[in-house]
């Protein structure tokens, strides 16, 4: 059934992560009726949590930016974010550890941070940090505002997604997002199905007609909004380990990134050559340095991220042996980085790579991937591994659904 102005009136959304929840919201909010499909028996998607001897950890981002766009996923549909999540606003968003010792918190106020660079490494590239920002640069022109090899490689493009000057955490973990989400859908009027596997799409001409599930259920509506398909060139993947441990560093801030020695190098190793890092950098989270509701008493929880070449340009055979060999060594390097007897204060250890990513549908085993287009004139992708993308994601898709109408 179509509207008057021949709008899609019944919209199926599969997969309840950030980006079709947002999608679901946006579209409840116009008055169009929304089932959300999701395989699993919660929310989440990418951006999903598990619970260890007591430890709960987010399995997806662990970063969370300028929330602007998530808080108007929930206005369109009467309700302040504030009301359903918590968010802690970190200070600093994160700090930078470079491979010769030195350290610099990232600040989201201009002013601060130039004056924290000026210090760091002098004038000139405090100067070009403001002209750098002024500017609204990419990434890939930093080398042109800085003359410092530690601030080149802070600005410039990097292989840890979703790092902005202002950064937050929503108590209880990321998770609680897209499960305050799901509530709102709900409450709101959309359909939420749980442990329902779609095994397929059918189709007439460029059109999506329904969607076909591993239960023999034929779905049909007006309007579809998909999961990530597979780009041409996928982005590189990433390891990821969940410790819970009797540690706690106090050099470590919530988000704490280690550039390796050889930072130039490490991109070519991973997207060019598909190889692992030789001098490993790091994306460490420590969420219980903000938020003591995530671990046991007296415990302290970790989620380290090392990238990774995705499964399409690696020769890498992730088996179960080969993630616990990465981990040792991964391991290894936060010992060399500060983390003394982390290994051996842990109670919990968790590893996700490649492998695990690829099972669990995203496409190169890469969680990065985002939106790709689905090929059919009312079937429209969403989806992202920073929540920020995913929303923003889902708003676009909305929007596609009501012909540019939000």
């Amino acid at each position: 059934m179509r509207t008057a102005s021949g709008q899609a009136n019944r919209v199926i959304v599969v997969g309840a992560g950030i980006g079709g929840l947002a999608c679901a919201l946006h579209l409840s909010g116009a008055g169009r009726e929304v089932t959300v499909i999701e395989r699993a028996a919660v929310p989440g998607g990418r951006a999903g949590h598990i619970e260890l001897d007591g430890y709960r950890f987010d399995t997806g981002p662990s970063t969370l930016g300028d929330p602007e766009a998530l808080t108007a996923a929930f206005t369109a549909v009467g309700e302040e974010m504030s009301n359903w999540v918590d968010l802690v606003k970190l200070t600093p968003a994160y700090r930078a550890h470079f491979a010769d010792g030195s350290t610099l918190d990232v600040d989201e106020d201009p002013d601060r941070m130039a004056a924290a660079i000026r210090e760091f490494c002098g004038t000139r590239d405090a100067d070009g940090y403001l002209r750098f920002t002024a500017a609204g640069s990419p990434a890939d022109r930093a080398n042109q505002f800085f003359a410092d090899r530690r601030t080149r490689r802070l600005f410039g493009r990097s292989l840890f997604a979703g790092l902005a000057p202002s950064l937050y955490h929503p108590r209880g973990g990321l998770y609680a997002v897209p499960g305050a989400m799901a509530d709102v859908a709900a409450k709101h009027g959309v359909t939420m199905r749980y442990d329902t596997t779609v095994t397929g799409v059918e189709s007439r001409g460029d059109r999506v007609t329904a969607v076909l599930t591993a239960d023999g259920e034929r779905l049909a509506a007006d309007a579809f909004v998909l999961p990530v398909r597979e780009a041409p060139q996928p982005p590189p993947s990433c390891v990821v380990m969940h410790l819970g441990a009797r540690a706690r560093f106090t050099h470590a801030a919530h988000h704490s990134v280690y550039f390796g020695h050889a930072w130039e190098r490490s991109f070519t190793e991973i997207v060019d050559r598909g190889e692992l890092m030789t001098d490993p950098s790091l994306l460490v989270t420590n969420p219980t340095s903000t938020d003591n509701t995530v671990a046991p008493p007296g415990r302290d929880t970790y989620y380290v991220l090392a990238p990774v070449p995705n499964l399409k340009t690696a020769p890498v055979n992730w088996t179960t042996a080969m993630g616990r060999r990465y981990a040792g060594e991964l391991m290894a390097a936060l010992e060399a980085r500060g983390y003394l007897d982390l290994g051996i204060n842990l109670e919990v250890s968790h590893v996700v790579t490649p492998a695990d990513w690829n099972r669990d549908g995203l496409p190169a085993g890469s969680p990065f991937c985002g939106p790709a287009p689905t090929g059919h004139a009312n079937a429209y992708a969403a989806g992202g591994w920073t929540v920020r993308a995913a929303v923003v994601s889902g708003h676009t898709a909305a929007r596609s659904v009501l012909g540019g109408h939000l």
